[in-house]
């Protein structure tokens, strides 16, 4: 494993904090990560935009009478709702794949620290409680929890870890530094 450089992560320590184990996750695959909600945003996007266009070129040329111009006034506003829906979700994703090179990931004997050019996300032990590796993805999934929605509350893992070498054995590591149970 190629050490990654500590410019992101030092300066974040605490005097009494030492590192047990670091890694930066190859870009690729944190933007693989990505890709599948990526390509879904962009169609729905495309989607979005030409039918507004067409009902704002309807607006512009059209002349099928009023009633049809407040239909396609009315359609023309909700399209743009829509676009701004779709531009809300889809800035997280771009933001993820723009830092994904500089992504890095710290474990002290405190905390377990991600950072990137965007901040940092710290990580307090208990969250590590309940973890999940996915040796193929190299994933690490955390954070047992509830997750809501309109509908209904889930357990569910809220947090992972995406571009890991070994993530059942770091798992281990994190029980091991932590002192949690298996």
């Amino acid at each position: 494993m190629e050490a990654p450089s500590l410019d992101l992560i030092a300066p974040r320590l605490a005097p009494e904090e030492q590192i047990v184990w670091r890694h930066a996750p190859p870009p690729r695959d944190i933007i693989r990560s990505q890709f599948g909600i990526l390509i879904f945003l962009l169609v729905f996007l495309a989607f979005f935009l030409v039918w507004t266009g067409m009902q704002v070129n309807t607006l512009l040329h059209g002349s099928a009478g009023p009633n049809f111009n407040v239909f396609a006034l009315i359609m023309t506003v909700i399209g743009c709702g829509f676009i701004t829906m779709t531009l809300n979700w889809l800035w997280p994703v771009l933001q993820i794949i723009r830092t994904a090179s500089s992504t890095q990931y710290a474990l002290t004997n405190r905390r377990f620290l991600s950072v990137s050019t965007l901040g940092m996300i710290e990580y307090a032990p208990a969250l590590f409680a309940r973890m999940e590796a996915n040796e193929k993805l190299g994933i690490l999934s955390f954070d047992w929890g509830e997750r809501r929605t309109r509908k209904r509350v889930y357990e569910t893992f809220r947090e992972s870890l995406h571009g890991l070498e070994q993530p059942a054995a770091l798992a281990a590591l994190i029980r091991t530094t932590f002192g949690l149970q298996s």
